[in-house]
């Protein structure tokens, strides 16, 4: 009889530990703050006739044709990354003119001046000033963009899908998305460069 109560007591203090264990892991699972989705930007350039969009992307380059005042500066280009929840764009001039303007090698092989680099939060303005030193012109008034929230990929034709690293541009109504390598010129803004790769394969660049 002695045994058999031992027993019962047994089994009882390992269901309350069993039980105990059950419930502070349940109560771990409530209190565990679900992971933040990490902020996307996009840049907005605004010194042009139609503002030209571009979302940050560590494959994606905007290059403008500029014109000079004192050298042969043919272009500024802008790079826009993400920097933790801000946007970090770096503007350079690129020197000479390129041989024809259809890959992303075709202005990189063109001297760049580094101008500079650019953090601003969403909804946050920046004017380039700096180009003024070197008498470059991007339209009509002072290359300025501004920092917004990442617009959501345009619906393009089911035949050839969004999908890997390059990203699309905007230029007015207009939407360009460059394949891999490819510059693509967007409208009359200027030109969208992607240095990544997609897990399609593309047929043609994509103008909508």
């Amino acid at each position: 009889m002695t045994s058999i109560r031992i027993f019962k007591a047994g089994a009882v203090a390992v269901a309350g530990l069993i039980f105990t264990v059950l419930l502070v892991g349940t109560h771990a699972k409530e209190t565990t703050p679900p992971t933040p989705t990490p902020t996307r930007l996009g840049l907005e350039i605004l010194s042009l006739k139609k503002i030209f969009y571009v979302p940050a992307s560590d494959t994606t380059k905007v290059v403008m044709r500029a014109s000079s005042d004192t050298s042969n500066i043919s272009a500024v280009r802008l790079e826009p990354r993400m920097d933790g929840e801000k946007l970090k764009v770096t503007v350079s001039v690129l020197v000479g003119e390129p041989g024809d303007v259809r890959t992303c090698k075709d202005w990189d092989v063109l001297k760049a001046l580094p101008i500079g680099t650019y953090v601003a939060a969403v909804d946050e303005e920046v004017t380039v000033t700096k180009l003024s030193e070197y008498g470059v012109h991007v339209g009509d008034n002072p290359l300025t963009f501004r920092v917004v929230l990442r617009k959501p990929n345009p619906a393009i034709t089911q035949d050839i899908p969004i999908s890997g690293d390059c990203e699309c541009a905007t230029c007015g109504g207009t939407t360009c998305c460059a394949n891999p390598g490819m510059c693509l010129g967007c409208g009359s803004c200027g030109y969208v460069c992607c240095s990544g790769s997609y897990s399609a394969v593309l047929r043609e660049p994509r103008i909508r």
